[in-house]
């Protein structure tokens, strides 16, 4: 007697019959669950959660229900309602409750395609407004993108470009022409929608022969973007730190021209107050120093004048002073004496 094809479904995790202990019905394969305007992506992201656990079969009508008393028959119908869990708990309520009294997988399947599968030249004309109404605008470049992605991969689940399957392969090329020119305008779209920001590089890859992979010029406009990206925390600290620097000369006063006076808010100084007229704002000048006879006539001053003069720096005036004090001493001592 033939072996039954299928009967090791108890042992065989390759055996589309199999159900793995951590399987149960309460798992979500999919979110967002269906509504009335996602099921192209929905079916999709469906279909691939089913592949991954080897149950593709159960909704495309490959596995029909054995007889009753057939050998897989309890196997059959265990899968069959494991998968019916699954598509209900990743529809909306609403439409849940429309399944919910349909006993196979394949009925089910076949019946949200009948609903909602329905008027794809609709749902083709309202993606190609979607994508020629799409602009990068206050987008980051990775988000921009992905929008872009999104709509690109709905119009080509409606309007897929097919594989040449005669028995004699096509040698003329037109079918790989079609594919070039296809990606060469998603890579041109994507550059058109960029801002003005990235005039520079879109102008750069517009100049490459052959121009790149819409992949390649992703990475290549991202790459600009963080180059020139400035974060906004960076550029706060650097104000703040301009704002908090405030000069001073060997005297205390805020160095500036004019007359040094300050704006009110700016950093966090205490006003200052002139000790000479008692009001705000400024102080009052370096103390003006006048140069005795003898000094003046030092030949390694640079400069010889005897009118008053104000210095701003701290080691000069020092010195001076210095001098001063003993000029004086010289003058006084000797009528002391």
């Amino acid at each position: 007697m033939a072996e039954i094809p299928f009967s090791d479904f108890a042992t065989n995790p390759s055996n589309p019959y199999y159900l793995h202990p951590n399987e149960n019905p309460s798992l979500t394969l999919v979110t967002p669950p269906l509504d009335h305007s996602n099921y192209i992506s929905w079916s999709r992201s469906m279909r691939v959660a089913l592949i991954s656990k080897n149950k593709l079969r159960f909704i495309d009508g490959t596995f029909v229900q054995p007889a009753q008393g057939h050998l897989l028959h309890d196997p059959w119908l265990r899968c069959n309602n494991m998968v019916l869990s699954w598509l209900q708990r990743s529809i909306s309520e609403n439409i849940a409750q429309s399944i919910l009294w349909i006993d196979q997988a394949h009925a089910v399947w076949k019946n949200l395609e009948t609903r909602f599968a329905q008027g794809d030249i609709f749902k083709v004309s309202d993606l190609q407004d979607d994508l020629s109404n799409l602009h990068q605008g206050t987008l980051d470049v990775s988000t921009y993108f992905t929008k872009l992605t999104s709509i690109w991969e709905q119009i080509d689940s409606l309007r897929p470009t097919r594989d040449c399957t005669c028995a004699i392969p096509c040698t003329c090329g037109a079918a790989t022409d079609l594919r070039k020119y296809k990606d060469q305008d998603r890579v041109l779209k994507f550059l058109k929608g960029l801002t003005d920001s990235f005039a520079t590089v879109r102008s750069q890859i517009f100049l490459l022969e052959p121009i790149p992979s819409l992949e390649k010029t992703f990475s290549m406009v991202l790459g600009q973007e963080r180059r020139s990206h400035v974060p906004l925390s960076d550029s706060t600290d650097i104000s703040s730190m301009a704002m908090a620097f405030h000069p001073t000369t060997a005297f205390g006063g805020a160095s500036s021209r004019g007359r040094g006076r300050t704006s009110p808010g700016r950093g966090n100084f205490p006003p200052r107050t002139c000790t000479h007229c008692g009001r705000h704002n400024h102080t009052n000048p370096a103390p003006a120093i006048t140069l005795s006879p003898l000094l003046q006539n030092n030949l390694w001053l640079p400069f010889n004048t005897n009118t008053t003069k104000y210095f701003s720096s701290y080691n000069n005036i020092k010195s001076l002073l210095l001098l001063s004090l003993m000029d004086a001493l010289k003058m006084v001592l000797p009528s002391l004496m």
